[in-house]
C-alpha cells in the first residue's frame, strides 16, 4: 500500500492583488536594512532602495553590485583589508545556497575613509521557492560596536580604579618587600667596600658578594615590575597564564598583609601546571578581591587559626576551578 506525500500549496505561485502586491513594494523599500534576492549562480536578481542608496553614496555602481551583478564574483575578486572577510562571507552564500545550511551570518567592518562603521550580514534561504533563491541582507550596527566599546572602555576604567584603591591598600607591603632586598643590597655593597678598602683579600673574594648583590637587584626590580604591571591602565588582552603560578605571584603580592594578620597560607594546587586564556591583569585583580574579603572575614576570628587555603582543581572536561577558602566565622544565620 503506497502512501501519497502530502503536497503544501505554493502560497507565492498563487496569485496576488495589485493593491497588496504595491504594499509589499512599499515595504521593500522601506527597510532600512540593505537587502538583494540572489539566485543559485550567485547573480543578484533583485535589491531595495536601501541597498541601492547605500551602493550609489559609496561608489559601487560602478563596481557593478546590484541587478544583473554577480554577487560571488564581486566577492571573489574582492581585494586589500577586506579580502579576507569577504571570501569568509561568500563562503557562507556558497554553503545556504547548496543546502549544506539554512542560514549564515556574521559581522564584519565596513569603514570609509572618514567614517568607522560595522554591519551585520545574514545569508536566509526563501524556503517553498524554486529554483533556489536565497535574501542577503546588511544590517548597519554600528551604534551597537560603538556602544559595546563604549562598556568596555567603562569596565576597564572601573578595574583601573579598583586596582589603584587596592594598590594605596598595599602600599605599606610594597615598601616592606622592597625594604628587604634594598636592605641586603646595602650590606652586601657595604662587604665589597670593606675588601675593597682593607686590600688584603684575593680578588675572587668578592665574587660571592657581588653575585648576590646582582640577585637582591633583581629582586627589587621583580618586585617593582609586578606591582607597576598590576597597577597600569591597559586595554584588556588575553594571552595564555599559568593558573597555579599567578596565585603563588598574586598571594606574594599581598604577604605584608596576610603577615600582619597572622593568616597561614595554604596550597591545594594541581601537580601540574595548568594554563588558561585570560587577561592576567584581570585575574590577578580577581585574586587580590577575593583574598582581601578572606582577610576582612578573618579579622574578627579569635582564639582559632587563621587559615587561608588557595585551590586549583581541573575537571574531567578541562576547565579549572580556583578556590580561596578562609577560616573565617561565615555568615551569621538569618
Amino acid at each position: 500500500m503506497s502512501r501519497k506525500r502530502k503536497s503544501t500549496p505554493n502560497l507565492r505561485a498563487q496569485p496576488v492583488r495589485p493593491e497588496l502586491a504595491s504594499l509589499v513594494v512599499a515595504a521593500w523599500d522601506s527597510l532600512s536594512d540593505h537587502i538583494a534576492i540572489v539566485n543559485e549562480d550567485g547573480v543578484i536578481v533583485a535589491v531595495n532602495r536601501a541597498w541601492h542608496n547605500f551602493a550609489a553614496s559609496n561608489g559601487l555602481l560602478s563596481g557593478n553590485v546590484c541587478e544583473g551583478a554577480s554577487y560571488v564574483s564581486v566577492c571573489d575578486l574582492a581585494v586589500g583589508e577586506d579580502a579576507e572577510l569577504a571570501r569568509v562571507f561568500v563562503q557562507g552564500l556558497r554553503d545556504v545556497i547548496a543546502g549544506r545550511c539554512s542560514a549564515f551570518e556574521m559581522d564584519y567592518p565596513g569603514h570609509s575613509p572618514d567614517t568607522q562603521r560595522w554591519f551585520a550580514g545574514r545569508v536566509t534561504r526563501l524556503s517553498d521557492c524554486e529554483p533556489v533563491h536565497v535574501v542577503i541582507a546588511h544590517k548597519n550596527i554600528t551604534e551597537r560596536k560603538q556602544a559595546e566599546e563604549m562598556k568596555r572602555t567603562q569596565q576597564a576604567a572601573m578595574a583601573h580604579l579598583s586596582r589603584v584603591v587596592t594598590a594605596a591598600e598595599l602600599t605599606s607591603g610594597l615598601a616592606h618587600q622592597l625594604n628587604q632586598p634594598l636592605g641586603a643590597i646595602l650590606l652586601y655593597a657595604e662587604t665589597c667596600r670593606d675588601l675593597l678598602d682593607a686590600g688584603t683579600q684575593p680578588p675572587g673574594t668578592l665574587v660571592e658578594p657581588f653575585n648576590r648583590l646582582i640577585t637582591e637587584v633583581e629582586r627589587a626590580r621583580s618586585v617593582v615590575a609586578h606591582f607597576t604591571k598590576f597597577l597600569r591602565r591597559h586595554p584588556l588582552t588575553k594571552s595564555t597564564v599559568d593558573v597555579n603560578r599567578l596565585l603563588k605571584e598574586t598571594i606574594h603580592l599581598l604577604a605584608r598583609e596576610l603577615g600582619q594578620a597572622k593568616v597561614e597560607v595554604h596550597y591545594e594546587l594541581t601537580p601540574e601546571s595548568f594554563r588558561v586564556a585570560g587577561d592576567r591583569v584581570m585575574l590577578e585583580q580577581v585574586i587580590v578581591n577575593l583574598v582581601t574579603n578572606a582577610l576582612e572575614a578573618m579579622a574578627s576570628a579569635v582564639n582559632r587559626p587563621r587559615r587561608l587555603t588557595v585551590g586549583t582543581n581541573v575537571s574531567a572536561g578541562g576547565d579549572c576551578t580556583v578556590s580561596v577558602r578562609d577560616s573565617g566565622p561565615g555568615l551569621v544565620p538569618s
